[in-house]
């Protein structure tokens, strides 16, 4: 399963650099992240890359609680808990720039496992 990621700044505007459309499902901060880079050394970079991490981050959480409940997590279980604890940040409901908006870790880990 593949999620795609649009990146925004600090005050959750989208980065414009991003590409746009049916294919995200998803925004996360990514703009001005400091991070490893070549040559054993650290960059600050921008952009949807970036805001994968927050993604991968947020759905590394839930397989635990699943195991810990008995019940087989598969990765459509996955992305509708991070769409349930999203936050809009554009048109209401999903949209081509923002998808389903931006998950919360806290929220995501308070989606009720079932």
């Amino acid at each position: 399963s593949v999620i795609g990621v649009a990146a925004v700044d600090e005050t959750e505007q989208i980065f414009l650099p991003n590409g746009s459309g049916s294919d995200v499902d998803f925004a996360a901060p990514g703009l001005a992240v400091y991070s490893t880079y070549k040559w054993q050394s650290y960059a600050t970079l921008s952009g949807s890359s970036m805001a994968a991490a927050y993604i991968s981050g947020l759905a590394a959480l839930r397989p635990e609680q699943y195991q810990n409940a008995g019940i087989p997590v598969s990765p459509g279980k996955m992305v509708m808990d991070l769409n349930l604890s999203a936050r809009d940040l554009g048109t209401t409901g999903w949209d081509p720039v923002c998808g389903y908006g931006m998950p919360d870790g806290r929220r995501v880990s308070q989606v009720p496992v079932e």
